[in-house]
């Protein structure tokens, strides 16, 4: 939502930003990625898959853009805990069985996630009540699930 909402200026701005691995607003990836060019696309999603992914908020176009072979040896490792690229990490959630979705979904409100790049389909499949929880503790630093408050060690350099 805040991606939409960002002016034209804003949002070329934290493009500018992200690109050059300084991101002031970690959490506005979506827009940044949607308007990256193809050759800025091709470059961060090689330098992703390579583990050196240089600006690590442009993870959704980057996501869509792998093969079904790539997303498939992301996701065997990300369950494992062992992602290599930590910024794919919508197309692996979307992919992920019911029974997957829910393991992490449990683990993360535990503060145990096992995936910490599986954090997309995740928050979707809160209910209200957690959502709200979450929400509650986080502004005061007390967040026990880290996957969903834009902390997460995926979202930071």
């Amino acid at each position: 939502m805040d991606s939409i909402l960002l002016s034209s200026d804003e949002v070329s701005l934290n493009k500018r930003n992200a690109l050059r691995g300084e991101a002031k607003a970690p959490t506005l990836c979506t827009m940044d990625s949607i308007l990256l060019s193809s050759v800025e696309v091709s470059l961060n999603k090689r330098n992703a898959l390579r583990g050196e992914a240089k600006a690590p908020t442009l993870c959704t176009m980057d996501s869509i853009l792998l093969s079904s072979v790539e997303v498939s040896l992301n996701k065997r490792n990300a369950l494992r805990g062992e992602a290599k690229a930590p910024t794919l990490c919508t197309m692996d959630s979307i992919l992920l069985s019911s029974d997957e979705v829910s393991l992490n979904k449990r683990n993360a409100l535990r503060g145990k996630a096992r995936a910490p790049t599986l954090c997309t389909m995740d928050s979707i499949l809160l209910s209200s009540d957690e959502v709200s929880l979450n929400k509650r503790n986080t502004p005061k630093g007390e967040g026990s699930n880290p996957v969903h408050d834009g902390q997460h060690p995926s979202l930071q350099r």
